[in-house]
């Protein structure tokens, strides 16, 4: 027995040591290893309905990150590297998952916001769900590598915001109860989509069309002399006409008093990150509707020097100007 002990003794020692030795090895690989750490800004020029003047993040905000090799590989093989979560602590973003950086590799790392989890991710790109009304933005940095972990993004936002601006004339007669805001397509148009598969490397959005899109904003909310500003978020668009194409349009409905009015928008230029007013004045003695070929114009939000982009055309409707109304639309058979 004893001549056993003796020989267990020190195989078992022995073992202890080795296991010691591949903690001490493991340990020393984890901390010789650099991995990809995050710091992110909004650009100017946000559309956040609720936060207008946001430029930052706040604690507890999520982001979503992509991380490649110069060929748009996934930058790891052996570990997931497709809408990873970081969320701001209120100093720095925490990622959940920990990406080593190669050495004589670069990375590139793509993200938007706000995370999420069941996001549709087909390559670099995910998908857009207007009916959400959600803020998307996107970012991306490049040239990341263990000597500059530091992945710089600065988030530009995605859509675009149409601010529709209703007055109520002196005159006017009903109540002026305003329950929607409807923006859908009109004629032949496109321009109006539901859903849409955005690019995170450039921003390009690719939409699903839909002649019967409509973005939607309820509300419950008594017109008076003072402007009733209501927002809704848009897929920018891309109206490039060919000759002897007819020009796309869109409608803005709004439902007051249970009667739906119109505002048309011809060939409507949306570009995301811009703000787009469309001033209305209702003045239900009048008969003139608004002009529908006006442009519309688009305003920088983060700016209030200069609210008003100086490339702009003219505002689309004059609120003080005698006969502008909108125009009631007759209601639909089965109505």
């Amino acid at each position: 027995m004893k001549t056993i002990l003796s020989y267990l003794f020190p195989c078992l020692l022995t073992a202890g040591m080795m296991a010691a030795c591949s903690d001490d090895v493991t340990s020393a690989v984890e901390q010789s290893a650099t991995y990809l750490t995050i710091e992110a800004k909004v650009e100017e020029g946000g559309v956040n309905r609720a936060a207008m003047d946001a430029t930052g993040f706040q604690e507890g905000d999520r982001i979503g990150i992509f991380v490649r090799d110069a060929e748009g590989n996934p930058y790891l093989s052996e570990q997931n590297c497709s809408n990873l979560l970081a969320t701001f602590d209120g100093h720095q973003w925490v990622m959940d998952a920990r990406i080593a950086l190669q050495a004589d590799r670069e990375a590139m790392v793509y993200a938007y916001a706000p995370y999420d989890e069941q996001v549709m991710v087909s390559g670099d790109s995910i998908t857009i769900d207007l009916t959400r009304q959600l803020d998307i933005l996107y970012g991306n940095a490049e040239g990341v590598t263990p000597e500059h972990p530091m992945a710089s993004i600065s988030f530009r936002h995605a859509l675009a915001r149409i601010s529709v601006s209703v007055t109520r004339d002196a005159e006017d007669t009903g109540e002026g109860r305003l329950t929607c805001v409807r923006v859908r397509n009109g004629g032949v148009s496109d321009c109006v989509s539901l859903a849409g598969k955005m690019n995170l490397a450039n921003g390009g959005i690719e939409k699903e069309t839909g002649d019967e899109a409509c973005v939607v904003a309820e509300m419950d909310s008594l017109l008076s002399l003072e402007a009733t500003d209501i927002d809704l978020l848009v897929l920018p668009t891309d109206n490039g006409i060919e000759e002897g194409e007819e020009s796309p349009s869109v409608d803005i409905l709004l439902t007051i008093d249970g009667k739906d009015y119109i505002k048309t928008v011809s060939r409507p230029v949306w570009q995301g990150g811009c703000q787009y007013i469309y001033p209305l004045k209702l003045r239900r003695t009048s008969a003139q509707p608004v002009d529908p070929e006006a442009p519309e114009n688009p305003v920088d939000p983060e700016d209030p020097e200069n609210p008003v982009d100086p490339e702009a055309p003219e505002n689309p409707v004059d609120p003080e100007a005698p006969g502008n109304s909108v125009d009631p639309v007759e209601p639909e058979e089965g109505e």
